[in-house]
C-alpha cells in the first residue's frame, strides 16, 4: 500500500489488502455509492450493498452482460468462483434485485464489454483500478486507487451517469 502527498492510496494486490480498503470505503457511505463493474461475485458486498440500500443510501449498479452464466466467459467465471468457495455473478444480482437495489446489465456503447472497475461513494471518493469485485480478483496481480481528487471523482461520476442513461437506469 502506498498514500501518496495527495491523498490518493494505491493497493497492490496481492500484497496488499485491496478488498478489505473497497468494502471499507462502501461501509462508509452516507448519501450516494455508483459502481460500474465488469466481474461481480462478491457476497460480503453484496450484503454491505443490500444493507446500505436499505439505509437509505443511493446504490446504483452497472454490470457488464458479458458476465452472465449464460455466456463463454460467464461459465469459465463462474468455474473460478467455485473454485474459491464463491458463487457466480447471477446469485449476487439476484440478491441485489430481490432487495430493490437499481442495477444495469448492458454493453459498452460500442456494443462490447464494460470493463470498468469503479466504486465512487458520496461523490467524495471513487475506488478504481484493474481489480474486479470477485473472490479471485485480490488474489491475482491487479493494482488499485482509492482517488480523492474532486476532478478525477467528476470525471468518474460522469461517465457512470452517461452509462447508466444510456443503459436506461432510472432517474
Amino acid at each position: 500500500m502506498l498514500t501518496l502527498p495527495d491523498g490518493r492510496t494505491l493497493y497492490f494486490s496481492p500484497a496488499d489488502q485491496a478488498k478489505a480498503a473497497l468494502l471499507a470505503m462502501i461501509g462508509a457511505a452516507e448519501h450516494r455509492i455508483a459502481i460500474m463493474i465488469y466481474s461481480f461475485t462478491l457476497a460480503d458486498l453484496t450484503t454491505l450493498l443490500i444493507a446500505k440500500h436499505q439505509a437509505g443510501v443511493d446504490v446504483r449498479m452497472i454490470l457488464d452482460s458479458s458476465q452472465d452464466q449464460s455466456t463463454p466467459m460467464g461459465q469459465l467465471m463462474a468455474i473460478e468462483e467455485a473454485e474459491l468457495g464463491g458463487s457466480p455473478e447471477a446469485a449476487q444480482v439476484a440478491r441485489l434485485k430481490s432487495a430493490g437495489v437499481p442495477l444495469v446489465i448492458g454493453k459498452s456503447a460500442d456494443g462490447q464489454i464494460i470493463h470498468s472497475k469503479a466504486a465512487t461513494v458520496d461523490n467524495t471518493r471513487t475506488f478504481w483500478g484493474s481489480l474486479n469485485f470477485s473472490l479471485s480478483a485480490p488474489l491475482q496481480c491487479n493494482v488499485s486507487c482509492i482517488e480523492v481528487d474532486p476532478a478525477v471523482i467528476a470525471a468518474f461520476e460522469a461517465d457512470f451517469i452517461a452509462n447508466w442513461t444510456r443503459l436506461g437506469g432510472a432517474a
